[in-house]
């Protein structure tokens, strides 16, 4: 009797790569969104794409931006007084809202021209992370803002130092849209970073339009009727640093 000789396992092809050289799918985890957005956002990114439960996620994004701006504009206001503060508080919670909701339009055109796959819902829920994460910027940034706004007393540095911290926020806000491209999610991070930088001008123009904002109460505007803000911006800086 003969030993039967097992049939030998097939040869693996020369350009088969191994298993271990092909990378996992990023988790898709319920960690908490907040932390998740700064410290693991393509575990936050899978569950935007997978369409999970976006609706509190979307409105926790929202209470962010709304609370960071706030906070922003609360240590501006101490330029003032408290008085002026919690206006100024007051006013950037709604400017914050204002100016996203009429960028909203604009999210949805310039994320299909990425050629993303994502849903409507994913959208907002991905431009909120967006502008979630620019309001933890400014919030990071708030206690900077106040200590020059308490110690100083020209208002174009404090105006400059408002517009040089926002754009610092604004350059690091894009990486949710970033991480985003680099999952697939969206097919590039150009026409995003268009329409963040475009909601950085609204709600400065809406910030223009509720001027003044750091000018204790019953200060008329100056100057006074329509103004871009550029104009405003630069008006301040006769007053000397």
């Amino acid at each position: 009797m003969t030993a039967e000789i097992p049939p030998s396992a097939p040869a693996a092809s020369p350009d088969a790569a191994p298993a271990a050289a092909i990378p996992p799918p990023a988790p898709v985890t319920d960690a908490p969104p907040i932390s998740a957005l700064l410290r693991t956002p393509d575990a936050l990114l899978c569950r935007i794409a997978a369409d999970r439960r976006l609706l509190p996620l979307a409105l926790l994004f929202l209470l962010v931006t709304v609370l960071g701006s706030a906070l922003y504009g609360l240590a501006a206001g101490f330029f003032v007084d408290w008085h002026v503060a919690l206006l100024d508080a007051a006013k950037t919670a709604g400017i914050s809202l204002f100016a996203f909701l009429l960028c909203l339009p604009s999210l949805y055109v310039f994320t299909s021209l990425t050629g993303t796959s994502l849903s409507l819902r994913a959208i907002v829920t991905l431009g909120l992370a967006c502008s979630a994460t620019l309001a933890l910027l400014l919030g990071a940034l708030a206690p900077i803002l106040w200590l020059f706004a308490v110690s100083t007393t020209s208002v174009a540095f404090v105006t400059f130092l408002c517009f040089i911290l926002l754009l610092i926020a604004a350059i690091f806000a894009i990486r949710p849209v970033d991480r985003a491209r680099k999952l697939g999610f969206v097919g590039g991070t150009l026409a995003l970073r268009v329409w963040l930088i475009l909601l950085v001008i609204v709600a400065l123009q809406t910030a223009t339009l509720l001027r003044p904002m750091l000018a204790p109460r019953g200060t008329p505007p100056s100057p006074e009727g329509k103004c871009f803000f550029l104009s405003h911006f630069i008006s301040t800086f006769p007053d000397s640093f």
